[in-house]
């Protein structure tokens, strides 16, 4: 053959496509040669190249081979040279494609249902050990804490108390208001059909103060303060900042995770008065402008409709979703491992696992509080 010819033969193999190639590959053959073997990748599939009949091959021919393994792992198809020709051998061994190429992912095959069911079972597995790992390094800390109270970077505490409380004060009331403008409308249009319209501040202060008050702020606090500190300290781990605490002797749990746990928990209740206060002033404005409840009337039912025994109960689920959502991200944080991709995932996972975590809680404290038999 001469150099300028090229010829590709194709054969079905069961882990994918097979091309014998052969002739030259070269400047006059390589953009023909490179469009014919693209339009050949599959996604999902793995392309093997048999190159053992190339008699010519030059930089723009390995050039072609890169570029080739760059467009298979973009369409998350497998590339594998299984063959090659003693020339091909000397002018590929010159170049070290992984370096060229170095983000490029590996080549996986389709798993079936049952292998996704396997891993997804294996990392919950894993995911639970480090959990419970975790809970009980906090629960040391804690223990440690409570017998030294002056070991606690206070310091830290307040700084952290007011990036997530105070600064979360302002989206916190607006929300709140406006769940207690939705709750006395919602109310209205339901106890309005049977003329209980004054039952209204009834149904808007029960709700805020034992269900909606905790988990409204606890979903605001994941998805504010929770993406915040699992992206802090996941960026520490980034650039090794957490393994340098640890060489100057400081253990990161006190200096980092206690902290936050201790803001959050303290910040949580403050929030959920303040917010109940603001979603109460929205119901009562709302009540005023489309109902004919007073204010006086309005205020005498709340003060009859809620106990103290209601008012703690609001109180210590926020005390509890505080600290569950602040543990569950440093946690997450704590997991971060390679670059910037990761701590985006692993701040995405912390204000997910926050959110599930903060209503399978809220779920077992109403049981809790409340007994169904």
């Amino acid at each position: 053959m001469s150099e300028s010819t090229f010829v590709i033969n194709r054969e079905n193999t069961p882990e994918g496509l097979l091309l014998k190639l052969q002739g030259a590959l070269n400047l006059q053959t390589a953009e023909k040669a490179l469009s014919e073997l693209s339009s050949l990748i599959r996604s999902g599939e793995k392309l093997s190249l048999d190159l053992s009949e190339v008699h010519y091959l030059d930089g723009q021919g390995v050039a072609v081979m890169i570029e080739l393994k760059a467009r298979c792992a973009a369409r998350k198809a497998g590339f594998e040279i299984v063959s090659k020709s003693a020339v091909c051998e000397k002018m590929l061994g010159l170049v070290n494609t992984d370096r060229i190429l170095p983000e490029l992912p590996a080549y996986r095959r389709q798993e079936s249902l049952f292998e996704q069911i396997g891993g997804a079972t294996i990392d919950l597995y894993e995911d639970l050990k480090e959990i419970v790992r975790f809970v009980g390094e906090c629960s040391i800390m804690t223990w440690q804490a409570v017998k030294a109270p002056s070991k606690i970077r206070w310091r830290s505490v307040l700084t952290t108390l007011e990036t997530t409380g105070v600064d979360a004060l302002p989206i916190v009331c607006m929300i709140q208001f406006l769940i207690g403008v939705i709750l006395t409308v919602l109310g209205k249009s339901v106890l309005g059909m049977y003329g209980a319209t004054a039952f209204i501040p009834d149904l808007v202060a029960i709700a805020l103060a034992q269900e909606l008050g905790p988990l409204i702020t606890a979903v605001v606090l994941a998805g504010r303060s929770g993406a915040a500190y699992a992206a802090e300290i996941g960026t520490m781990q980034v650039s090794e900042e957490i393994d340098a605490l640890r060489s100057m002797g400081f253990e990161p749990g006190h200096f980092l995770v206690l902290p936050k746990m201790i803001a959050a928990g303290i910040a949580m209740p403050c929030l959920l008065i303040f917010g109940n206060v603001v979603a109460i002033i929205g119901s009562i404005i709302t009540c005023l402008l489309t109902t004919d409840v007073t204010l006086p009337a309005y205020v005498r039912e709340v003060y009859k409709a809620v106990s103290f025994h209601m008012f703690t109960e609001g109180l210590v689920k926020a005390f509890f979703f505080a600290v569950l959502i602040a543990g569950i991200s440093c946690m997450r944080g704590m997991q971060v491992r390679g670059g910037a991709e990761s701590v985006g995932r692993c701040t995405t996972a912390a204000v997910v696992s926050g959110i599930f975590i903060t209503i399978l809680t809220d779920a077992l404290f109403t049981i809790l509080f409340h007994p169904p038999f």
